[in-house]
């Protein structure tokens, strides 16, 4: 199964795996309210730069992105997940698995 990350970052797994940015940065269309006493409403239209879906290829991209596909082949990093490693300061080191939506 081939991964590709449409992430900006490089998503490292625990058990060493390593996804590197492709280099394409898989994104929502968002729409932005005015802002009325420091509120705004963001709205959401679609997604750029996911790919159609290919037989053996799947696709990170962010939480939110997955979340709003609801592909199965769209996944994003766990880095809820109760197993994820951190850093000190609480930066995700790295994570037990993708997830899917």
């Amino acid at each position: 199964m081939d991964t590709i990350n449409l992430t900006p970052k490089t998503i490292v797994m625990n058990d060493g795996t390593v996804y590197i940015p492709s280099g394409r940065v898989a994104r929502l269309i968002t729409h932005w309210s005015d802002i009325s006493e420091d509120v705004c409403y963001a709205c959401y239209e679609g997604c750029v730069n996911v790919p159609y879906p290919k037989e053996g290829v799947r696709y990170i991209t962010s939480k939110v992105v997955a979340q709003t596909l609801k592909r199965s082949d769209v996944l994003s990093a766990a880095t809820d997940h109760p197993n994820v490693i951190r850093g000190t300061a609480g930066r995700v080191i790295s994570v037990p698995s993708l997830q899917a939506w």
